[in-house]
């Protein structure tokens, strides 16, 4: 009599991974402007600014502040941002800064400096899409509450600048 055999199981192809359509830093230019509102009012640079918003505070112009702004590309790819935040304190600034980056994301270390705190990120996923380190760094501060001058407020964070970064040792980062 013969005995059953069951047929090879062939691999599923492994599932899409959201990651391959990041919304915030690494994003391409397509997926950052599919989840982010451009700023065409006035004359705004096209690919700098998204998300006016009335609670960031009103320009000289009557305009509200932008949430993204000078939004910077490489190879079509999100290298580089300012974003507003509505003067939070750090634990929420930090809530705001993991949200932009990949769920992957993990902080190597943080420096704080009388004028800013920097934490420099690890994503593999960046790693993989970008071909470097997948390193981020981030500074936060408070600058726009002290009229664009330099400081660092842990209860009132105004400010995080996205950039990739490169260094596992915090003494080898620009200071702010």
């Amino acid at each position: 009599m013969p005995v059953p055999t069951t047929p090879p199981s062939v691999p599923a192809p492994p599932p899409a991974s959201p990651a391959e359509h990041l919304p915030g830093f690494g994003a391409t230019q397509a997926d950052w402007n599919a989840h982010h509102t451009m700023d065409t009012h006035g004359n705004t640079p096209v690919n700098c600014c998204y998300n006016p918003d009335r609670t960031l505070g009103l320009g000289d112009d009557g305009l509200p502040f932008d949430t993204y702004y000078a939004v910077n590309y490489i190879d079509d790819w999100v290298s580089f941002y300012d974003m507003r935040l509505p003067f939070v304190p750090i634990s929420v600034a930090n809530t705001r800064v993991l949200a932009e980056l990949p769920s992957d994301a993990r902080v190597l270390w943080t420096r704080t400096h009388d004028t800013c705190r920097q934490s420099e990120f690890i994503s593999p996923t960046l790693a993989r899409l970008h071909g470097g380190s997948g390193q981020v760094l981030v500074s936060v501060s408070s600058d726009e509450s002290n009229g664009g001058e330099a400081f660092y407020d842990p209860k009132r964070v105004d400010t995080a600048i996205f950039m990739f970064g490169s260094s596992s040792d915090p003494n080898d980062e620009p200071g702010c």
